[in-house]
């Protein structure tokens, strides 16, 4: 059986040394007071364990206390569950009139003012246009220059081959 030191299982649980060493003591696992203590395999197991129910379960930390009709009582929440309270009457007003347009006339038609920043399309447009201008007159220069080069071979290839007479 191997042994496995306490920092070691807390770096591949992803867990600070400390956290383990609390689970440690609330598993009942005792004498282990340093992140360089050993555990057996069994106790390692039953951290790991431990560790992997609390992440499917959901953290227990997420659990405060609250008064309930005057007594204390503690409120657990599991999950990520968003829960809203309703508005009351004067939230619900102060909400309409803010949101309520009031003033101008109804064929107000949206201001367009552009930042000075926004992007020129048209130099862009332009500048794109002259590099692909520029990108196929270097192609079209490297495809006559090969056409010229290839035409030479294939009239001297054409000399150089004597006639061959049928034998009949």
């Amino acid at each position: 059986m191997s042994k496995t030191r306490v920092y070691e299982l807390a770096k591949e649980l992803g867990l600070e040394n400390k956290r383990v060493l609390e689970l440690c003591t609330e598993l009942g696992i005792d004498g282990k007071t340093s992140h360089s203590n050993s555990l057996s395999d069994d106790e390692a197991d039953r951290i790991r364990r431990s560790v992997i129910r609390q992440a499917v379960s959901g953290n227990q930390r997420g659990s405060k206390e609250i008064l309930i009709d005057g007594e204390p009582g503690v409120e657990q929440r599991r999950g990520n569950v968003i829960r809203r309270r309703r508005r009351t009457s004067d939230e619900e007003a102060e909400a309409e009139a803010e949101s309520s347009w009031t003033g101008g006339s109804m064929d107000a038609r949206p201001r367009a003012d552009f930042a000075p920043s926004s992007p020129d399309l048209r130099g862009e447009r332009d500048a794109r246009a002259q590099a692909l201008a520029a990108a196929d007159a270097l192609f079209r220069k490297a495809d006559a220059e090969t056409a010229e080069q290839a035409e030479p071979i294939v009239e001297a290839e054409s000399a150089e081959q004597p006639e061959v007479e049928a034998a009949v």
